[in-house]
């Protein structure tokens, strides 16, 4: 259960930061000024008077965690790395509709001829 507890707070403290950084996108985007607010302490919410001897050695189990590496560098080097990449396009899969598009279109056609010519004279 520690575990779980755990990754929980780190997944919140990575979407806090994440969320710190689109506000501070937007900001530049929007030619405001940014304002990054100031990083809450990671406590989490108390827990429930029932609970209350439990709960407080799973915080205490908690309470040491390392501090969570800088993602934004990370995440700006794995952008550009992305970018740099050449995309390549997607030729093989768009030939392969434009035949199976040719070929129905050319049966369809010939039903309808056929069609028409057999039953449809006068």
């Amino acid at each position: 259960m520690a575990d779980r507890l755990q990754e929980l707070l780190q997944q919140r403290a990575l979407i806090k930061e994440h969320l710190a950084w689109i506000e501070g996108e937007i900001s530049a985007a929007a030619g405001r000024p940014i304002a990054m607010p100031t990083p809450l302490p990671q406590t989490p919410d108390p827990p429930p008077p029932s609970r209350a001897p439990e709960a407080k050695a799973i915080l205490l189990a908690v309470a040491p965690a390392a501090p969570l590496p800088k993602i934004r560098d990370a995440s700006d080097a794995m952008i550009a790395k992305l970018a740099a990449q050449e995309k390549k396009p997607s030729v093989p899969t768009k030939k392969g509709c434009w035949i199976f598009f040719c070929v129905t279109l050319t049966v369809l056609t010939t039903i309808a001829w056929l069609t028409l010519r057999y039953f449809y004279r006068e």
